[in-house]
């Protein structure tokens, strides 16, 4: 989620254990390059645009409003014009609810996997899922596993579902009474059953990846060999997005490298259409929030 973070105060002490910020390390395989950011329009809506899905035929595009304190934040769902417009279909029938309500992410059969925070005050739980046809959302359940915490404090804010269901990637947070974590760090978690817990390998494979800053918005390229994600300094208040590559899906991902060209004061989330040829994020525009796109180069 983001500053773009979470607009929730839990007031709540808990345990910590975010990654470790020393010497950088250096990538060693390349990294693909991005061209200048190309403002994108969603005719019909006039809101912010923040946490951007595209679906992986870049047809369909899912985003919430704004998630600050006070504010209402549902989900809502933009059919594709051209890569450059999409005209806007309304709220996300069936997914939304008087709590927060954002991050959508489908998979090739059309569950839908978002962020809610419903029920987070009596179970600690925030990942929700349903399926999804022509702008609705049915049969909405909770993703019960391990790789959430159940702890005060604690909360999934971020999830994106690979298109075969069987991994999720997400953001581990941890808040301590501000809408903005103190901790945050990408976690991956494998399908068991109807669960998810947390794959054994996950800090391993974050390991370049995870600092004392909060990392999170993760997204991925269909093959799993390319990340994007999103890193704010806490002593800055700096917010960017990173890439980083890796060379098999067992492998560790190598170090990120500043994502130049998505730029705005506050650059996030992240969604990859195409392979990875292009990019859509959403950045901060004076006091609101909007899409922009971006394309690879060759």
């Amino acid at each position: 989620m983001g500053c773009r973070l979470l607009a929730l105060s839990l007031g709540l002490l808990v345990g910590c254990g975010s990654g470790d910020a020393s010497a950088p390390p250096v990538a060693t395989l390349p990294t693909p390059q991005y061209g200048p950011r190309e403002a994108v329009t969603v005719t019909g809506y006039t809101g912010d645009l923040m946490e951007p899905h595209v679906t992986r035929d870049g047809q369909v595009l899912f985003f919430n409003n704004s998630n600050a304190p006070g504010v209402n934040t549902d989900l809502h769902w933009a059919t594709r014009v051209s890569d450059l417009t999409f005209a806007y279909q309304g709220p996300l029938t069936g997914a939304n609810t008087t709590s927060l309500d954002a991050v959508a992410s489908v998979d090739a059969s059309g569950q839908l996997y978002f962020t809610s925070t419903r029920s987070y005050f009596s179970d600690f739980r925030s990942i929700y899922r349903g399926a999804y046809a022509a702008g609705a959302v049915t049969c909405v359940t909770q993703v019960l596993g391990s790789f959430t915490r159940e702890q005060a404090g604690y909360l999934v804010m971020d999830v994106e579902v690979v298109a075969s269901g069987e991994r999720m990637y997400l953001s581990d947070a941890r808040f301590t009474g501000g809408h903005i974590p103190v901790e945050s760090d990408l976690v991956l978690a494998t399908r068991s059953g109807t669960s998810f817990d947390r794959t054994p390998t996950s800090a391993a494979l974050f390991a370049q990846i995870n600092t004392s800053a909060l990392e999170y918005a993760p997204a991925r390229t269909p093959d799993e060999l390319t990340l994007c994600f999103t890193r704010r300094d806490l002593s800055t208040s700096t917010t960017a997005i990173y890439v980083a590559v890796r060379r098999s899906v067992s492998a560790a991902f190598e170090a990120p490298v500043l994502l130049t060209s998505a730029t705005g004061p506050v650059a996030e989330a992240v969604t990859v259409v195409s392979g990875g040829e292009r990019l859509y994020y959403h950045a901060q525009t004076g006091s609101g929030y909007r899409l922009y796109h971006l394309r690879r180069l060759p």
